[in-house]
């Protein structure tokens, strides 16, 4: 009797333990179902919210956050908040299911089209193209109907066609994609706006006592609050701010110290800005009316825009999807990756005018020797090309000097691998693309 007894605990415990360990698979399981669920949920959002703004124009995009409800299924639904982010969208997804919370945010842009497949494309006006040295063109290239011509350079003869592995298109019309200079112009509109507006406080005001941590939350229909900052302020800690906010300096700045500013944070001003410390930049805006040098730095992803130049140091990185915009009303600025730069996304320079009127070689995008590019150039002006470009060149001639002559439409040690373009590399919102099909840039 006594063995039947001890036989029924122990059984009754065995199935009390079978049952409690079940009970936690089957919670486990379910909390993985609604996080997954809500994952997804995040995810299916933004595509079905930028399938739905697709038919949109970029003007009508929303300006400050817009929040949108968008439902994924019977059951399932996210929270989307929206609104321009310099040359992008950006957009925030929040989904929930029971207790279970999973947010996404992205910066959107769009797919190249067909257009944009040749490695060059030329004006029509341009002179005949001479590629010599060490050059190379891997894809096809649109240019004037002067084509391509053979030439000499320290007395090395340089066939016309020797170093181009495409097809060489000459033509009266002009293939360059066209740029949304109405959507640049307003993006510079609003930079000036916001200088001339002025400030809500000092960045004295919300320095913490001894912190140097400063973090602003996500706020519906808020652009984040703008601050006047010195560069002595600037410099005073290793400042680790997450936006959104906006920084407007009060006079010239060099940003030396290893900051860490992330998080849809822009720093605006009408005086030089250089960045000379090993910070951190990611998803920033700077904005300059004057320049904009990066001396230094640990990571950068970020938009620099510019109303004269933008120059990038030796050895400096700047992740995708970075874009370096100059938008100068005379051909006289310049946008120059040094030797060993590399930047991943897109420098695009352009003037006011629609005319070419600059001297050559002023108002260039410069892309020096053992320096890289993945991505994209638009210069309305001239490029000067003795690095790498593993991507596409738009532009109205080449320009090379060399022994202090002036070499027109000439690419010397200059190389462009069309076919080397990441598949998943995305445009700014800032080009009139056949494809309106608007896609996330990068998920986190």
């Amino acid at each position: 009797m006594i063995y039947v007894l001890i036989l029924s605990v122990v059984l009754s415990a065995t199935l009390s333990v079978i049952w409690t360990l079940w009970e936690i698979q089957r919670k486990f399981l379910l909390k993985k179902e609604f996080f997954l669920r809500a994952k997804f949920g995040s995810e299916g959002a933004i595509y079905k919210f930028l399938d739905e703004l697709s038919n949109t124009t970029v003007e009508e995009f929303p300006t400050f956050s817009a929040k949108s409800i968008v439902h994924i299924s019977a059951t399932d639904s996210a929270e989307i908040y929206a609104r321009n982010w310099g040359a992008y969208l950006w957009v925030h997804a929040k989904a929930g299911v029971r207790s279970q919370l999973y947010s996404l945010q992205t910066l959107v842009g769009v797919k190249p089209g067909h257009e944009f497949s040749p490695a060059v494309i030329l004006s029509p006006h341009s002179p005949a193209l001479v590629v010599s040295g060490k050059s190379q063109i891997d894809g096809d290239v649109r240019c004037g109907m002067k084509g391509v011509k053979q030439g000499s350079l320290n007395h090395n003869y340089y066939p016309d066609h020797e170093s181009i592995f495409g097809q060489v298109y000459p033509s009266h019309r002009d293939f360059r994609p066209a740029l949304n200079r109405r959507r640049i112009e307003k993006l510079f509109a609003n930079f000036h706006h916001h200088l001339q507006l002025g400030f809500d406080s000092l960045f004295t005001d919300i320095i913490p006592d001894s912190s140097a941590v400063i973090k602003r939350s996500f706020k519906e229909n808020n652009p984040g609050n703008t601050h006047l900052i010195s560069n002595a302020m600037m410099n005073m800690r290793p400042w680790q701010i997450s936006g959104p906010l906006t920084l407007i300096a009060s006079e010239p700045l060099i940003i030396a110290e290893k900051v860490n500013f992330k998080n849809l944070v822009q720093i605006l001003s009408v005086f030089p800005i250089i960045i000379s410390g090993k910070g951190n930049f990611e998803d920033v805006i700077i904005y300059s009316s004057d320049y904009v040098q990066i001396q230094q730095v640990g990571q950068f992803r970020g938009q620099i825009f510019s109303g004269n130049s933008i120059e990038i140091s030796r050895g400096i990185r700047l992740d995708y999807p970075s874009l370096l915009l100059v938008h100068n009303p005379m051909p006289q600025g310049s946008i120059q990756l040094h030797p060993e730069s590399q930047v991943s996304g897109c420098l695009v320079y352009l003037s006011h005018s629609d005319s070419l009127k600059g001297p050559p070689g002023r108002g260039s995008v410069v892309i020096d020797s053992s320096a890289i590019l993945n991505g994209l150039i638009y210069s309305d002006y001239s490029t000067r090309l003795t690095g790498n470009v593993n991507g596409c060149v738009i532009t109205e001639r080449f320009h090379l000097i060399h022994s202090s002559t002036a070499y027109i439409n000439w690419i010397n040690n200059g190389v462009v691998q069309r076919n080397r373009l990441s598949q998943n590399f995305k445009l700014p919102l800032i080009f009139d693309t056949k494809n309106r099909l608007l896609s996330p840039v990068q998920h986190k």
